[in-house]
C-alpha cells in the first residue's frame, strides 16, 4: 500500500513511516493469508465500457487525538507517537467508476466515529464533505453530488464528533487532504475494467460456518431477522483489467467497527473495516474498499478483552466472506452509471442532541488542563447545514449498471435495508448495496415507529454524553442493555422513512420501479430539492454565508406553499427571525 502521490510530496517521510507501519505494527496481510492471487488472465477481457481507478492516502494524526465511540470527555486518548499505537494506518481508499455512458461515481472511505457534511468554522474550518466534494469537483470536473464519502465508524477511530473530546481544526484538514488526494488519484487511474457483483450471507440463507451478527437488542422489532434487523448480507463489487489483474474489491457489510471495542483500547485502527480490505488485497491483489450498511444496533463480538483471538476470528470470517462471495461473483448487467443526489431537510425533535450543538467551552481550549472536559457536536450550526431545528444534508443513490446504491447519512438499523430490498420498495436490481455513515452523520435511523419506541426506551438514560458507570452500576442494571446513545443521537422518528421516500424518488429518476410509498412521504420529501447549496462553493469562500441566509429566507418563505409540515415551515421563520444577521 502506499499513499496518494500529492500526500507524499506534503510528507517526504511518509512512505517509510507507512512501510515500518504495515511491516512491524501488525497491519496488512495476516500471517495465515493465502499470497494474492491474480485473476486467470488466459484471455483478455471483452473491452465492457466501463473505467474504474483507485486511490488512496494517509490520513493518521500528527499528535495526541481522542477516540470516539467509547468514554466521555477524552477518557480514551492515543499518541501516535506511541510505538504500535497505530497497527493499521488510517488510510482513505477512493474508487472512480466511469460508466460506457461517460457518468462518473466518486467514493472515499475514512477511519473515524463519523464524519461531517460541515463543520463549525470556527472550531473545524472548511473541512467537512460538502467542502471536500467541491475541491474534488474543482479537480476532476466530476459533479459534487457524484462523490460520497463515508466514515467506517470506528470506534477504535479519532473522535471527528466532539462527543468524546473531538479533535483539532489541524487533524480534520488532514483528513480532508487525504480524502480529495485519494478521490483525485483513483479519477486519474482510471482504467478499462470489467465489473462483478456478488451478494451472499443473506438472512434467509446465512452460510453455515458464519455466526450471525448480533444485536443491542435482544428483542423485535430491533432484532427480527426476518424483517433486516440485524443485516448478514455481506456483498462486494470487484474490477479486473483486461490482463486480469484485479483492480478493485469494495465490500459493504453491516455491523459497527467494534472488534476491538474495549479490548484495544490505546489504538487507532479501522478495525473490521481495514482488515477486511487488508484480506482482500492479500487473496486478490489490487485495493480492497469497505463501506459500512445497515449498522444500526448491530455488532460484532463487540464485547471481549482477547484483542489477539478476536482480530484472528474476524480475519477468517472475512475471508470466508470473501471467498463465498468471489465464489458467487456474477458479471455486472447493464451499461449506465447515473447518481441522483438530493438536498434533503428534516426537523430535529431531540431536544438533548440540539443541546450539544452548543459552541466549544470556553475551558475546552488546547492546552488547557480541562480542555477535553466538554459534551458537544461539532457539526455546522448555520444555514444550509441547519436553520433553527432543521437539519439540511444530502441522500444520494447511485445506479452502476442494475445495482442499487442507497447512502443513509449515520447508522441506519437493518430494517431501513429491509423496506428498500425485502419489500422491494425499489425493484429489479441486481444487487442492493447501503452505504451507512455517508455524506454525514446524524446518529440512528429507524423505518418502524415500533422501533423508535423501543430505541427511546431502551436509551433514556443517555443525556449530554452519559457516563455509562456512574449512572447505571448503582441500579444495579445491567448497563450494556439500560444505557444505550441511541436515543440522544437520533435526530428524529421520522428520519429514516424520509430517506426512504426520498431515495425511491431518486430511484425512479435512475430508471429502477417502485413500490409501496409510504403514506408520509409526500409531507416528508416536500422540501426535499428545494433551494439547495449545490452550486455554493466551499464553506469558508466569501460570499458563502450571505447567499446561504438569502436561500434560507426564501426557503421560509416557500415552505407554506408546500406540503410540508406547519411545524417544520414555523421552525424555519423563527429561526430566520431570530438568527439572520441584521
Amino acid at each position: 500500500m502506499k499513499p496518494s502521490p500529492a500526500a507524499a510530496r506534503r510528507s517526504p517521510a511518509l512512505l517509510c513511516l507507512l512501510s515500518l507501519l504495515l511491516a512491524g505494527c501488525g497491519g496488512g496481510r495476516a500471517p495465515d493469508a493465502p499470497s494474492p492471487r491474480a485473476e486467470a488472465p488466459a484471455s483478455p477481457a471483452a473491452p465492457s465500457g466501463w473505467l474504474v481507478g483507485t486511490g488512496q492516502a494517509l490520513h493518521n494524526p500528527e499528535g495526541p487525538v481522542c477516540v470516539g465511540g467509547g468514554a466521555t470527555f477524552c477518557g480514551r486518548r492515543v499518541d501516535p507517537a506511541v510505538p504500535g499505537s497505530i497497527p493499521d494506518p488510517l488510510l482513505v481508499k477512493a474508487t472512480a467508476i466511469t460508466g460506457p455512458n461517460e457518468q462518473t461515481f466518486i467514493l472515499a472511505s475514512t477511519t473515524n466515529i463519523g464524519y461531517f457534511l460541515a463543520y463549525k468554522l470556527e472550531q473545524g474550518g472548511p473541512n467537512g464533505i460538502f467542502d471536500m466534494q467541491r475541491r474534488i469537483s474543482a479537480e476532476t470536473g466530476v459533479p459534487p453530488g457524484h462523490v460520497v464519502v463515508v466514515s467506517d465508524h470506528s470506534h477504535n477511530g479519532p473522535d471527528t464528533i466532539g462527543l468524546w473530546g473531538g479533535v483539532e481544526q489541524s487533524y480534520l484538514e488532514i483528513t480532508a487532504n487525504a480524502v480529495v488526494d485519494a478521490a483525485v488519484e483513483a479519477w486519474r487511474s482510471r482504467e478499462p475494467a470489467q465489473l462483478f457483483v456478488s451478494a451472499v450471507n443473506d438472512n434467509a440463507a446465512r452460510l453455515a460456518d458464519v455466526p450471525p451478527l448480533e444485536s443491542s437488542y435482544a428483542d423485535p422489532p430491533a432484532f427480527d431477522e426476518s424483517r433486516g434487523g440485524p443485516s448478514n448480507q455481506f456483498r462486494v463489487l470487484s474490477a479486473q483489467a483486461a490482463d486480469g489483474r484485479r483492480i478493485l474489491t469494495w465490500m459493504n457489510y453491516a455491523p459497527h467497527a467494534t472488534v476491538w471495542n474495549g479490548a484495544a483500547t490505546d489504538k487507532l485502527t479501522g478495525d473490521w473495516a481495514a482488515w477486511g480490505p487488508q484480506e482482500a488485497e492479500a487473496l486478490y491483489g489490487g485495493m480492497g474498499l469497505a463501506a459500512l450498511g445497515s449498522l444500526g444496533a448491530t455488532d460484532w463480538r463487540k464485547f471481549g478483552d482477547d484483542a489477539a483471538a478476536k482480530m484472528a476470528e474476524a480475519r477468517q470470517r472475512l475471508r470466508r466472506l470473501l471467498q463465498a462471495a468471489e465464489d458467487a461473483r456474477e458479471p455486472l448487467r447493464g451499461e449506465r452509471l447515473e447518481v441522483a443526489s438530493t438536498f434533503i431537510r428534516e426537523p430535529i425533535t431531540q431536544p438533548i442532541l440540539l443541546a450539544n450543538y452548543k459552541p466549544r467551552s470556553p475551558t475546552n481550549q488546547p492546552g488547557l488542563p480541562s480542555e477535553n472536559f466538554d459534551v458537544r457536536i461539532d457539526r455546522a450550526t448555520l444555514p444550509p447545514f441547519l436553520l433553527g431545528t432543521v437539519f439540511g444534508t444530502y441522500i444520494s443513490a447511485i445506479r452502476i449498471g442494475e445495482v442499487f446504491v442507497s447512502t443513509f447519512p449515520g447508522e441506519p438499523f437493518g430494517e431501513l435495508e429491509y423496506v428498500l430490498r425485502g419489500e422491494q420498495r425499489v425493484q429489479g436490481a441486481q444487487a442492493y448495496f447501503l452505504l451507512g455513515g455517508a455524506n454525514d452523520f446524524f446518529g440512528y435511523m429507524v423505518h418502524e415507529d415500533e422501533t423508535f419506541q423501543q430505541t427511546f426506551e431502551g436509551g433514556a438514560l443517555w443525556l449530554a454524553g452519559c457516563p455509562e458507570n456512574a449512572i447505571v452500576e448503582p441500579t444495579g442494571l445491567d448497563k450494556e442493555r439500560a444505557c444505550k446513545d441511541h436515543w440522544a443521537l437520533m435526530v428524529s422518528p421520522t428520519i429514516g422513512q424520509h430517506i426512504v421516500c426520498t431515495l425511491q424518488n431518486a430511484a425512479d429518476t435512475l430508471g429502477f420501479a417502485t413500490q409501496g410509498r409510504g403514506e408520509r412521504c409526500t409531507a416528508l420529501t416536500a422540501l426535499d430539492g428545494l433551494l439547495t447549496p449545490d452550486d455554493l462553493p466551499i464553506t469558508g469562500a466569501p460570499g458563502f454565508a450571505a447567499a446561504a441566509w438569502e436561500q434560507a429566507r426564501a426557503l421560509a418563505l416557500q415552505c407554506p406553499l408546500t406540503a410540508a409540515p406547519a411545524a417544520t415551515c414555523a421552525a424555519l421563520s423563527a429561526a430566520i427571525a431570530d438568527y439572520a444577521p441584521r
